[in-house]
């Protein structure tokens, strides 16, 4: 099982978002300094040049064998993809060095929801999972929603990631009313008694910060951070040194 998810304590996950090698080693450098214990590095948006084993490995030393997942989402530079293509530049960072790959809940089958239910897509989804535990890889099911759902529908799609081999469940709901943070601070909680892989609730809008620097304290197994805002980042993330100021007073 990849290091972070044997961890006890959640780790300060540093989100990497370049779109050339240089600047995302300078991001890398940067959030060793503010204390990242792994990262998440999106190849989604990289400049598609570098989608080549070389310069993946160059930017992953950096990383200092610290544990890293690697996405491939719809946007960036892999916008014009297939979803095969996509699939192939996941197992390329896993070559690389990856010890994890975030699979998007509707690969092969997009959903405004992003969990597919389609048969033929789910069996190529349960066959790439397989093809990764096989090179020795864990498989984190990403689902990123477009609106509010409640905390059954919640678990249901928590569920279903685990049902397909994920080793990690990663759901990112809205929180644009207090209503809304409250709940999905109750399902962080009821997420724990329902599954038996470990899982990220995270949250979008208004109302999200407390959840993203909270939810550890009801089951959430790490913390998504920033090293510092760029035009790439999405304001909703905590910054490294607010997580671990967090960690610190709540764990």
């Amino acid at each position: 099982m990849a290091a972070f998810l044997e961890n006890r304590r959640p780790l300060l996950t540093a989100m990497i978002a370049a779109h050339t090698p240089e600047e995302a080693i300078a991001k890398i450098l940067d959030s060793h300094a503010d204390g990242a214990e792994s990262f998440y590095i999106q190849l989604e948006l990289l400049c598609r040049e570098y989608w080549e084993p070389q310069t993946l490995r160059r930017i992953f030393s950096y990383c200092r064998s610290k544990p890293m997942i690697v996405t491939a989402y719809r946007f960036g530079h892999a916008a014009g993809c297939s979803d095969d293509e996509r699939a192939q530049l996941l197992l390329l960072g896993l070559e690389c060095g990856a010890a994890v790959c975030d699979v998007m809940g509707d690969l092969f089958h997009p959903e405004a929801d992003q969990l597919t239910f389609d048969e033929a897509a789910v069996q190529k989804q349960a066959a790439l999972i397989r093809e990764i535990h096989e090179r020795g890889g864990e498989v984190l099911m990403s689902t990123h929603l477009s609106r509010f759902f409640q905390k059954e529908e919640l678990i249901a799609y928590a569920k279903a990631q685990q049902s397909r081999g994920a080793d990690l469940c990663k759901l990112v709901n809205r929180a644009d009313t207090q209503a809304q943070l409250l709940e999905n601070l109750q399902t962080a909680a009821a997420l724990q008694e329902q599954l038996s892989i470990p899982y990220l609730l995270l949250a979008n809008g208004a109302y999200s910060r407390l959840l993203r620097l909270a939810g550890v304290n009801l089951g959430v197994c790490m913390y998504l951070c920033l090293q510092r805002f760029t035009a790439l980042d999405f304001p909703e993330q905590p910054l490294l040194r607010e997580a671990a100021q967090a960690r610190a007073v709540l764990l």
